[in-house]
Formats: structure tokens, C-alpha cells, sequence
């Protein structure tokens, strides 16, 4: 399952001092968007490993008041982002896990994407 936490420095779209609440695996706090108002794929949070790492399975809890929770894992080519992985229909404010078969290719950047607009702050518990 997805027991191993991998080291990395969170990031995300935007330069936030709370980036890192969306990977420290407590649902009572958690990363948001500023934007209210995000278009599909203009929200995202992410980690930036310090060597390349082979993601096999992400753990991830929306947060209770996502309507529409399809998400996308996405790798850093060194130029460009490319979807690893869709997620439709998570479960609002319950954990999710996001199993990628076949293991992806190690990369050092990896994000999830909200696939769907939003209308609060897009957040990740």
C-alpha cells in the first residue's frame, strides 16, 4: 500500500508557506489554492525530490466540501508536464488511494492537478 513517505520539498502553483500541510498526513490541517476560482489544471500541489523517485501509489484525502474531485497525477519531463494518471470521482473528506500500474518512471517533480473548475479554494487535506 502507500506506507512510504518519500523526502522532498513540497511546491506547488502557488508560493505558499503552507505547501507542505498538504503531505503531512493530518486531516486537521491542509494546503489550499488561493485562487477560489481555478480553472481544470491551474491548481496544483506537488513534491520535488531530491533524486529521481518511482511513485506507485499516492494517498490522498479531498476535502469534505469537493463537489468534483478528479484529479491528475503529472511528472516534470524537464520541459513539460505529463499526465502519469486520471482520477475521477474521489470521495470528498475520506482517504483515496491512487494506485499507478504499471510504477511510474522514477522523476524528480511530481504534482496532482485538480481536473475540474472550482468554485472555493481547491484543498487537499
Amino acid at each position: 500500500g502507500c506506507t512510504s513517505l518519500l523526502p522532498g520539498f513540497p511546491i506547488a502553483s502557488e508560493a505558499l508557506d503552507e505547501n507542505f500541510l498538504a503531505f503531512d498526513g493530518d486531516p486537521n490541517t491542509h494546503w489550499a489554492s488561493l485562487d477560489p476560482d481555478a480553472a481544470p489544471g491551474e491548481a496544483w500541489v506537488g513534491i520535488h525530490f531530491e533524486s529521481g523517485q518511482q511513485v506507485q501509489c499516492v494517498s490522498i484525502m479531498p476535502a469534505p466540501e469537493c463537489y468534483l474531485c478528479d484529479l491528475q497525477i503529472d511528472l516534470w519531463n524537464g520541459s513539460d508536464w505529463v499526465t502519469q494518471g486520471r482520477f475521477p470521482s474521489l470521495h470528498p473528506g475520506h482517504w483515496d488511494m491512487l494506485h499507478l500500474w504499471p510504477a511510474l518512471e522514477p522523476g524528480m517533480i511530481w504534482r496532482i492537478v485538480n481536473e475540474a473548475s472550482t468554485i472555493n479554494p481547491w484543498t487537499i487535506l
